[in-house]
């Protein structure tokens, strides 16, 4: 990691143009809970600002690689200028309020809350809205939430699986909705039948 400009004090204090491994990742203020260091772990309550990008909560690390975040907060637009990992062409907000969220390593061990993609564009095709909600999930067992819809071109239902690769896996149904763009509503007939509903069932999986 590299900062450009420090200020305060490692116990309390902010960074300004932090990057890691050459690539930018914004600007930085934390403020640490010195006790849990006996307890082998650094925590504190971070807040990371990049332009539209903001991201605060409480986050503990330990000397493993694993760490838990509570009262996480974050506004993610959807941009390669901002998140180089954004696929081509896909435009959108990410908001976040978790109570948790756990992992080892790159993979997501544990999540509680919810998750909203908002105004989601594949270039100049408008896909919706969009809402992820995780129950709070039982020791060892691979993340599941529901997926839902808010309104939008699309009616979607589903689940989404955070798995140990670390990856992910979506699995629902889908229909087009009225107010669907003819490009829209065509790209969902590959998709294969639809049921007495309308709905067509969709499967996508991805690793990161």
């Amino acid at each position: 990691m590299q900062c450009a400009r420090l200020a305060g004090s490692v116990w309390e204090g902010q960074c300004a143009g932090l990057a890691f491994q050459g690539a930018p990742v914004g600007d930085v203020r934390w403020s640490l809970a010195a006790a849990r260091l006996f307890s082998g772990r650094i925590a504190a309550d971070v807040i990371l600002r990049k332009g539209p990008l903001d991201v605060r909560g409480y986050v503990e690390l330990t000397p493993t690689g694993s760490g838990t975040a509570r009262d996480l907060r974050a506004v993610l637009p959807l941009d390669p200028a901002v998140l180089p990992q954004t696929p081509p062409g896909l435009r959108g907000l990410v908001r976040a309020d978790l109570a948790t969220l756990e992992w080892s390593g790159r993979a997501i061990t544990g999540i509680a809350g919810r998750i909203e993609a908002l105004d989601l564009a594949q270039r100049a095709m408008a896909l919706g809205n969009y809402v992820i909600v995780f129950p709070a999930a039982s020791a060892g067992s691979e993340p599941v939430g529901t997926l839902d819809d808010l309104r939008g071109p699309l009616d979607v239902s589903g689940t989404v699986q955070l798995t140990r690769e670390p990856g992910w896996e979506i699995q629902g149904l889908v229909a087009a909705r009225p107010e669907a763009s003819p490009e829209l509503a065509r790209q969902l007939q590959y998709l294969g039948r639809p049921d007495a509903a309308g709905r067509r069932p969709f499967s996508i999986a991805g690793t990161w």
